[in-house]
């Protein structure tokens, strides 16, 4: 429940200066692994969430863990980002929905490949992943 205490309609503050003070929520992440969940020890897979959105995205993962889509025009901070690998991303906007209706999200590879113009399946996920060894700067395995 929020309490307005003072109301001063010229004062505007950004959600990051509101969420920023609020204590961290216990907020489990949908389970939806990815095509390539059973990939075992692979190296991009132990990347820390915040770590690899805020490379692959140029923007900063607020303290509470959320940053703005960068899959849709709003500027508000709907993408959630997790703590551990397994638990990955995943963007709340409904404009962001997947066309069965669920949030957008998953692993490092579901996020990097629409930014880097991939595709998860085929030919091209062994060029991402490539690509990602090199941009994260890890051993190829």
């Amino acid at each position: 429940m929020v309490e307005a205490l003072i109301l001063n309609p010229r004062r505007r503050l950004s959600i990051e200066a509101i969420t920023n003070q609020l204590p961290e929520l216990a907020t489990a992440a949908p389970a939806r692994p990815g095509p390539h969940a059973d990939a075992g020890n692979d190296p991009l897979r132990q990347i820390s969430p915040v770590d690899y959105v805020q490379r692959l995205t140029g923007r900063t993962v607020s303290r509470t863990g959320w940053v703005a889509c960068l899959f849709h025009q709003d500027t508000r901070p709907s993408l959630r980002v997790y703590e551990t690998p397994e638990q990955g991303w995943c963007c709340y906007s409904a404009e962001c929905s997947a066309t069965d209706g669920r949030p957008r999200g998953g692993s490092i590879y579901d996020l990097a490949a629409p930014l880097l113009g991939y595709d998860l399946r085929g030919p091209e996920f062994p060029q991402l992943k490539s690509i990602l060894v090199k941009m994260f700067e890890l051993q190829a395995t």
